[in-house]
């Protein structure tokens, strides 16, 4: 058995979800990832837990940007923390984790379209349908004006309520 036998790979070119387009189309770039020779070759085949995982991911951002709490909080784990990673002026590495109820408070604040997050290329892995980890770019805007650009890292986990999202990481690249 190789070591691929219980994981399952999907990476897509398509664009997920958001409103933030400036109307080019996407360079496939993969980030570091591996090179998808090296996958078995069902990797690229999607199936319904891999549609689970990535409708869970979408409806999480399609939330944040209407701005709808509640929906945000039944797919957001409540020990969920959010770390945003980048380079401060003087070169240091600059790391911040917020919490799932600083997210909360911001989308209860926070008029619905003002926020908008597209997310790009996912890769999804999983494990045994237990536990997903998405790769993906991402671009965040606010009141229509682009703030953030990168990578972000988003991990799930199956539970008798479906999909959650228990963590997310991401970095500043712009």
């Amino acid at each position: 058995r190789s070591s691929f036998s219980r994981v399952k790979f999907y990476l897509s070119q398509e664009k997920m979800s958001g409103t933030v387009s400036n109307n080019e189309e996407p360079e496939f770039k993969p980030f570091g990832l591996p090179k998808l020779s090296e996958f078995p070759s069902e990797a690229n085949e999607r199936d319904e837990h891999v549609e689970e995982v990535l409708r869970t991911v979408n409806t999480v951002f399609k939330a944040f940007a209407d701005c709808d709490h509640a929906l945000f909080s039944k797919f957001v784990d409540d020990e969920c923390r959010f770390v945003r990673t980048g380079v401060a002026e003087t070169g240091e590495p600059d790391v911040t984790a917020f919490p799932k109820a600083y997210f909360v408070n911001t989308l209860q604040k926070t008029k619905p379209g003002v926020l908008s997050e597209e997310l790009e290329q996912p890769f999804v892995q999983m494990r045994d349908n237990l536990l997903a980890h998405v790769w993906c770019r991402y671009t965040l805007a606010v009141a229509g004006t682009v703030k953030y650009k990168g990578v972000k890292s988003i991990q799930l986990r199956n539970t008798s309520l479906g999909w959650r999202i228990v963590s997310v990481c991401d970095t500043i690249d712009s």
